[in-house]
């Protein structure tokens, strides 16, 4: 192929340190990978995602889907998707090797498009170490069918051109050929293996990352074994069966070189372990000696000891002795100190109860003191509200011998009023007497006005007579006139009388309205009374109980703080016995060590 032009020339790297992973879909490429990260090669963080870019994005421009079986196109190798990919793998490549750290890539498309990274690796003169992951056809199959969606024929056939290109492809490069069977069974077995044949080296030992390893393979369980297919799958899909045998038949294709590789890697660690197992004979060498030696020394200090042991026999009963005393002496001390230990714990939960009831005592004592001050002011509130009350029932009774006044008073002016009205009907009865006497008296005085004037026709000398009866009839007119301005004035007091009469009857009943009101407040306030006098009598029946405990609870800290001092005396006699005590034990103490024998 071509070169691309826009490329920069190529760099000075590092030659052996890729790894590339091919394998078909499913195979267990992450798993794999994961592996081979916890030894220390990886892709360089974002490197597998690029990767994957690159192949996505190369079969995006061929319009080919990777997950249908088939051939590439033809001439696929010189098409404008090609070489696009091709530029972007050599710019990878470049980086990776930068880095001067084993890299590893691990993608599905690798087994189909090797060849396209082929001119990128022969142009970086890049030899890349190949593991081929070789898993059972059926079990590829029925985890494209589960995971993708992807038929059974189809994930066979899928499988089948995966691995038969991944083979094409691999056989100019170092190669291993591994099954995922192996790599769940045992992979440590396996990866040292990879280690060997390939003649890498792990930036991580394996025993340092063992843990990991294993956690990694435990959360991993496959639902598909080639065990559990049918007969019928045995027999339609037999020819991929055998097919995935012969690709386990064939072995690596490792040339005298790589097998001499594997030969001196071999035979440097068999050579390393031999010097280690002759250091091994040296030391033990030493030890042997130094063992005889020490052997002499310990026969003669055996002779010796036996010569002690006959001194020391005489002498091994009145130690013995002293030490039964000792014993008892530490006995009796450890009894003292567990009896000090218990009296101290009972004074310290002495001390607690008396904090406690100290506490509470000072919460009560402070409720007493609530209480006492609202008792105190319920008092002032009562004596308040009973000088209140004494105003209220004395204003009441003036306002009640003021109504019972005013009620005499109107019925004085109703008896007044009646007699007024007695004395207006009678006077009545004599106005109408008298209005009938002066009509009586106008006809009269008609009739002998007539007369009068039939008698001045007549004569003068009726004149006289006319004149006398003239005056009469005048005192007449004027005793009338009097007697209608006395009953116009009686009428006027009567009518003054009776405007009077109103207004006592309507301040009477105002005032009996107000007596009613009185008299309901007072019958509240009364019962407000009643009641705050009950709260007052049950505040101060707990105010006496609350004292009552607070004097048994001030009796029960008093003999609790007698208790107390007590203990505290006893525990400061039992102090004293055991400083006395331990000065007795350390005394015969250094008596024993004294002894010459000793």
């Amino acid at each position: 192929m071509p070169n691309n032009t826009n490329s920069s020339p190529p760099m000075p790297i590092d030659k052996d340190n890729g790894l590339i992973v091919l394998g078909a879909l499913r195979s267990g490429l992450s798993l794999m990978a994961d592996c081979l990260r916890l030894l220390g090669i990886d892709a360089g963080g974002q490197q597998a995602a690029v990767v994957a870019g690159i192949h996505q994005q190369f079969c995006r421009d061929l319009g080919v889907d990777p997950m249908k079986a088939g051939s590439l196109p033809e001439g696929w190798e010189g098409s404008n998707a090609a070489k696009e990919a091709q530029r972007c793998i050599r710019d990878l490549l470049i980086a990776l090797e930068k880095t001067c750290k084993p890299w590893m890539l691990a993608d599905p498309f690798f087994c189909r498009v090797l060849p396209l990274w082929r001119e990128a690796l022969d142009e970086l003169g890049i030899v890349p170490r190949i593991i081929h992951l070789l898993r059972h056809p059926w079990e590829t199959a029925q985890s494209l069918a589960h995971t993708d969606q992807v038929d059974i024929e189809t994930g066979h056939l899928i499988w089948l051109i995966c691995n038969r290109e991944a083979a094409s492809a691999r056989a100019d490069y170092p190669y291993l050929l591994v099954t995922f069977d192996q790599l769940m069974t045992d992979p440590v077995t396996l990866l040292i293996k990879v280690k060997t044949i390939l003649t890498m080296d792990y930036p991580n030992d394996i025993r340092s990352v063992y843990p990991e390893l294993m956690r990694l393979f435990r959360w991993h369980n496959s639902p598909f074994e080639a065990g559990s297919a049918t007969e019928e799958d045995r027999h339609t899909y037999c020819s991929f069966f055998r097919q995935f045998n012969e690709f386990r038949a064939i072995q690596p294709n490792a040339s005298n070189r790589e097998a001499t590789l594997s030969i001196n890697y071999i035979t440097s660690e068999l050579n390393n372990k031999i010097e280690q197992l002759d250091q091994c004979q040296t030391q033990l060498e030493q030890i042997t000696k130094s063992r005889d030696e020490q052997a002499k020394l310990a026969n003669e200090r055996q002779a010796q000891i036996k010569q002690v042991k006959q001194v020391l026999g005489e002498k091994t009963k009145l130690s013995q002795d002293r030490q039964n005393q000792i014993a008892q002496l530490n006995k009796t001390r450890d009894e003292q100190a567990s009896l000090e230990a218990e009296r101290q714990a009972q004074l310290k939960q002495l001390t607690l109860d008396r904090d406690q009831k100290a506490k509470q005592l000072a919460e009560r004592q402070t409720q007493v003191e609530q209480i006492t001050t609202a008792r105190n002011q319920q008092e002032k509130l009562a004596s308040e509200r009973q000088a209140q009350i004494e105003q209220l029932n004395q204003a009441l009774g003036e306002k009640t011998q003021l109504s019972e006044n005013r009620q005499n008073q109107i019925a004085q002016l109703a008896k007044a009023r009646d007699e007024q009205a007695q004395l207006a009907a009678e006077r009545q009865v004599q106005l109408q007497q008298l209005a009938q006497d002066r009509d009586q008296k106008a006809k009269q005085l008609a009739e002998r006005q007539a007369q009068v004037e039939q008698v001045s026709k007549a004569g003068d000398a009726q004149a006289i007579v006319a004149n006398e009866r003239q005056a009469k009839i005048e005192q007449i007119k004027q005793a009338l006139s009097e007697k209608v301005k006395q009953l116009a004035e009686r009428q006027s007091q009567v009518k003054e009388l009776t405007k009077a009469r109103e207004e006592q009857v309507k301040l009477a009943t105002t005032y009996q309205e107000q007596l009613k009101k009185l008299t309901q407040e007072r019958d509240e306030k009364a019962k407000q009374l009643i009641d705050r006098q009950s709260q007052i009598s049950k505040i101060t029946v707990e105010c006496d109980q609350q004292r009552k405990k607070s004097t048994e609870r001030q009796t029960r800290i008093q003999q609790l703080e007698a208790d107390l001092s007590e203990m505290e005396q006893r525990q400061q006699l039992l102090s004293e016995e055991m400083v006395k005590a331990e000065g007795q034990i350390d005394i015969i103490k250094e008596m024993l060590l004294q002894e010459p024998e000793l």
